[in-house]
């Protein structure tokens, strides 16, 4: 092999290396952000921080919308479980029909996907 080839397959190998770590180190980064988001104090605080910044109040107008969000948030929360535990339901009612027309190792298959698929889903709960 020449030096042009050589080099040429090192900067190749290098960008490819580069591009390997850059999309890891990103998902890595992005997934510990997003699990913050699963925390209901945090979520507050963001939904707070956007009501300031949104409305321009002033530091006594903030302090009444943070009242207002510690008075209700948890309205909120009590919805989006709500929520979860209805889409579980019709999850279940759909695998339930889909069950009807497969065999017995796709059954199998179907509901140990789906049991795995929740826990992964609530491995932790939010506080």
């Amino acid at each position: 092999m020449n030096n042009k080839t050589k080099s040429t397959l090192a900067l190749l190998g290098t960008l490819f290396i580069g591009m390997v770590l850059g999309a890891l180190i990103t998902g890595v980064f992005v997934r510990s952000k997003m699990k913050q988001f699963h925390n209901l104090e945090t979520r507050m605080k963001h939904h707070k921080r956007m009501f300031h910044h949104i409305s321009e109040a002033d530091s006594e107008q903030k302090a009444k919308i943070d009242e207002i969000f510690d008075k209700n948030f948890a309205k909120i929360d009590k919805i989006e479980e709500e929520f979860k535990a209805e889409r579980k339901e019709a999850t279940d009612m759909i695998a339930k029909e889909v069950e009807t027309i497969l065999n017995e190792d796709q059954k199998k298959k179907m509901w140990e996907g789906l049991e795995d698929f929740y826990k992964r889903r609530h491995r932790k709960k939010r506080k």
